[in-house]
């Protein structure tokens, strides 16, 4: 059995959290204190994330119904951010309401891009998806179909009319 991980949301949600608890932390207490939480963040987030990167992934093949809907922007982000609490308040970490309020301001937009780029077959770890560097090169592309569809509709509560959308 293989055990439900996805290491490269663990890996980019570690690299893209960790600053806002760096900013929160370096502005309240210091640079030890933000090089700290940020080093706290970055474990925290990479461990919860590779969890539910891996959930978003067996999400992948499923319609866009109201769980997955419920799952990717309700689910997902309150498990992250109530790991991030329990960690951060039991570090003691400067200006943890700052960096969890930062960070849920980015949950927002990432989850959607996640679920987004997973459902175009990047960001994936089962057998057979593509690596790391062909997903990093995709990203351009991934993200400028991420801001054109979000624009164009809204893509978390109109479902699509359009046979096969990806979502």
């Amino acid at each position: 059995m293989r055990l439900p991980w996805n290491w490269k949301t663990a890996l980019s949600s570690g690299i893209y959290r960790s600053p806002a608890f760096l900013l929160a932390g370096f502005s309240h207490a210091g640079t030890a204190a933000g090089v700290r939480a940020a080093s706290i963040e970055f474990a925290v987030l990479a461990a919860a994330a590779g969890f539910t990167g891996a959930w978003l992934e067996s999400l992948n093949a499923k319609p866009r119904g109201l769980y997955t809907r419920a799952v990717v922007f309700c689910f997902v982000p309150a498990a992250l951010h109530l790991a991030e609490f329990v960690v951060h308040s039991l570090a003691g970490t400067p200006a943890a309401g700052r960096g969890i309020m930062l960070s849920i301001g980015l949950s927002i937009v990432s989850s959607s891009f996640c679920w987004h780029t997973m459902r175009r077959g990047a960001m994936l770890t089962s057998a057979g998806a593509p690596g790391l560097l062909d997903d990093l090169r995709r990203m351009p592309q991934l993200l400028l179909s991420f801001v054109t569809s979000s624009f164009s509709r809204s893509r978390v509560f109109i479902p699509s009319t359009r046979e096969n959308d990806p979502g």
